[in-house]
């Protein structure tokens, strides 16, 4: 949103911290340095405190656990769901159509 109205950096950081709340408004107020001077700064070390890691394999088996629901969605919302869930993990066009299309094999 403040790159569509081209906001400056410092009305960026102003709007970005006055929402934070709990453990997220904790962790600022106890901040320093770059954290609270800059959009820039702030942003890097948000993201480096706050981003979920999440290994691999444990995400493989989150896609591969995803069913599609063929009588409550639609191919295409399962297709987004599932994508959403592979969408970090850099994987080939080939695997990526073969975990989607995986279920429509089984005969569904």
């Amino acid at each position: 949103m403040a790159r569509i109205h081209r906001a400056p950096n410092d009305i960026t950081l102003l709007a970005a911290t006055s929402r934070l709340v709990k453990v997220a408004r904790k962790w600022f107020d106890l901040s320093s340095g770059s954290v609270i001077e800059s959009w820039a700064g702030f942003r890097e070390a948000s993201l480096k405190r706050f981003t979920k890691k999440l290994l691999y394999h444990v995400a493989m088996e989150k896609v591969k656990a995803q069913k599609w629901n063929f009588g409550k969605e639609s191919f295409l919302e399962y297709a987004m769901d599932k994508l959403a869930l592979m969408h970090n993990h850099n994987l080939p066009a080939d695997s990526t159509v073969y975990l989607l299309l995986v279920e429509l094999a089984a005969g569904r």
